[in-house]
């Protein structure tokens, strides 16, 4: 199962089973069975893996790992032929268990600042990374390639930090991913202290799971002397604070969501070009008279379906709940996540 699958599930189940008896599994080949993919070679790049390095979201352990078909162990993807085994994936495998409540205690904690709070090197003097204690600071972010906006912008970033602070270097660790992917690659990268980077670009919601994890370091000190912090608005600092009250980032940028529409459309199905909708339905019964005034108009455009990842939660699925009276996802006072209230029902419905 794709790991990205798994915090959903577990999310279903957790008022009932804790995080230290939630145990995820693989199967390695089975000959003339089913291909279930879990186990591929160099085991690096294995999804066993990342079920390895999986643990629920704001906690640090699960209940182990379930493995099938050890007897298969070694044997690659296709061949029935009789093998013997010595067993030495399930070895590592056993090993990284053994190690992971260990390896979770002994990591550094990240500094987590976007470019605004990078004032000096000794805003990270504290952080884990040995490449810090040398004046070298890692940034981490996501970027689609060399040419994007943000990687031409982060070019910049660098030349004026080095400029500003004489003998530090600030090391640009771009991951060329989607967004999904890119929060993956971010998390393994975290987990050890070799290659967790000082800086960070994270999205708001991973915050809180993030400082239960311990990847993170309070920054409040930091922002005391910091001036531009006062141009800040209280809902823009509160987006960087945890459930404990304390600031481990700064925001960097946010966006607002609309409905667009074209004039011309709507004045063509009989509706006001100062349309002006009170509800979902609304905009149904809009849509609906597009489709059948003109036929060739696609009436209306919301995000949805898998492929899209994060933008059809974000940008399709957010958006209806939002919309609901009372809607949420989660509960703040409770520190809970809401699944299955009839605004979030009446929601996957709509779509």
């Amino acid at each position: 199962m794709d790991v990205r699958r798994i915090q959903g599930l577990f999310e279903q189940v957790r008022d009932f089973v804790p995080a230290s008896k939630f145990v995820t599994g693989f199967s390695f080949y089975e000959e003339g069975g089913p291909r279930w993919g879990d186990v591929t070679y160099p085991i690096e790049g294995s999804r066993v893996k990342d079920l390895l390095s999986w643990h629920p979201a704001g906690l640090n352990r699960t209940g182990g790992l379930f493995a099938y078909a050890i007897d298969r162990d070694g044997v690659a993807q296709g061949d029935d032929r009789l093998r013997r085994t010595d067993y030495k994936i399930m070895h590592y495998v056993k090993e990284q268990l053994e190690n992971k409540e260990s390896l979770m205690n002994k990591l550094g904690k990240i500094s987590v600042m976007l470019l605004a709070a990078v004032t000096s090197v000794g805003i990270l003097s504290s952080c884990g990374s040995s490449e810090s204690d040398k004046k070298t600071v890692k940034f981490a972010y996501q970027a689609t390639g060399d040419t994007s906006a943000i990687s031409k912008w982060m070019k910049d970033v660098k030349a004026q930090f080095e400029s500003e602070n004489k003998g530090a270097t600030l090391k640009l660790e771009p991951i060329k991913s989607n967004g999904d992917d890119y929060g993956s690659k971010l998390a393994l990268m975290s987990k050890s202290e070799k290659t967790a980077p000082d800086l960070m670009i994270l999205d708001t919601e991973m915050i809180r799971p993030y400082v239960a994890a311990g990847y993170l370091k309070p920054i409040d000190d930091q922002l005391k002397g910091w001036k531009d912090w006062s141009q800040y608005f209280d809902s823009s600092k509160n987006a960087g604070k945890a459930d404990d009250g304390i600031i481990y980032a700064v925001p960097l940028g946010t966006d607002t969501r609309g409905i667009w529409y074209n004039k011309d459309i709507l004045e063509k199905a009989g509706l006001s070009d100062n349309w002006q909708p009170k509800s979902w339905d609304d905009v149904i019964d809009a849509a609906t008279k597009i489709k059948k005034t003109q036929p060739d108009v696609v009436p209306m455009n919301l995000y949805a379906g898998r492929p899209l990842g994060e933008v059809s939660v974000m940008q399709g699925f957010d958006m209806l709940l939002y919309g609901t009276k009372g809607g949420t996802l989660y509960n703040t006072k409770a520190q809970k996540w809401v699944t299955g209230s009839k605004q979030f029902k009446d929601s996957l419905q709509f779509i």
